[in-house]
């Protein structure tokens, strides 16, 4: 007993003795974060990530920065080291809201409305040079998904907008294009979105978006591994042989319903379209 107590007493004290209170500012971005809340949790989880199995406490001015949303929030978060029940060594981390500057807001306003200046700029077009003639390319094959990523480097600026967006805040920033959604659209009609993850500030990567692939008639393209069902609207009759033709292209076996509505030729109308389940 009396070493236990001996043990807690050299802790404490050398935990006093290596405490340090360096107030260094971090910016953390956050661009799925909508709220205070999730800012909050951010802020704490950056810094516990920082600071696990720390022998000291610290502290730390976190800004998190959320450019898709426009907003910003301030915390002062503490890190120290505790023994729990057991005699273990844990950390625990806090974190309370500070205020934020306005040069740091402003920032981060005119880093937003670059930001969707970016994400609202006119859909790219993906030309047949790129070796990818239809969204169903992508759909139906994950491993045209890096060659969409290569092109797109290769042919548009992605790194300048990255860097622009960077040097707005100085350079202390991660991920600044996080979350920016792209339309890209085909020489078929079809169109698609993909979506950038940043790994980190020199590396960037477009991933597309499940789901969101569509036919020149806006109907949806289904993903690789889903089937084709319900109603489908056709500008022509052409157009829904070309749909069925790319569907069968990939092996997806549907047959179709005509409905009164359908005037078929130039026409064109609603049918619906079921999947015909291999025996």
């Amino acid at each position: 007993m009396k070493h236990s107590k001996l043990l807690i007493i050299t802790f404490c004290f050398l935990l006093l003795l290596f405490t340090h209170d360096s107030k260094a500012a971090i910016n953390v971005t956050c661009n799925p974060c909508s709220s205070a809340v999730q800012m909050h949790t951010k802020a704490v989880s950056k810094v516990k990530e920082m600071t696990e199995y720390d022998s000291v406490s610290s502290e730390y001015n976190v800004h998190v920065i959320s450019i898709k949303n426009g907003l910003v929030k301030s915390f002062r978060v503490t890190s120290r080291p505790e023994l729990d029940r057991r005699g273990e060594l844990v950390t625990v981390v806090t974190g309370r809201y500070t205020a934020t500057s306005s040069d740091l807001q402003n920032r981060v306003n005119q880093a937003h409305t670059y930001f969707n200046s970016i994400e609202a700029s006119t859909t790219v077009p993906v030309p047949s040079s790129s070796g990818l003639g239809s969204a169903w390319s992508l759909s139906q094959n994950f491993s045209n998904h890096d060659k969409l990523d290569s092109w797109y480097k290769s042919a548009y600026p992605l790194t300048y907008w990255s860097a622009q967006l960077t040097s707005i805040f100085g350079g202390a920033v991660v991920g600044p294009l996080s979350g920016l959604e792209l339309r890209f659209k085909f020489e078929d009609g079809s169109v698609l979105i993909m979506t950038t993850a940043t790994a980190g500030s020199a590396v960037l990567q477009l991933n597309y978006k499940a789901n969101s692939a569509r036919d020149i008639n806006g109907n949806k393209i289904p993903d690789t591994g889903s089937s084709i069902q319900g109603q489908y609207s056709f500008s022509s009759s052409a157009g829904l042989q070309r749909f069925l033709d790319k569907a069968a292209e990939y092996g997806i076996a549907v047959t179709v319903v005509y409905s009164e509505g359908w005037m078929g030729g130039s026409g064109g109308g609603s049918v619906t379209i079921v999947p015909i389940s291999p025996e």
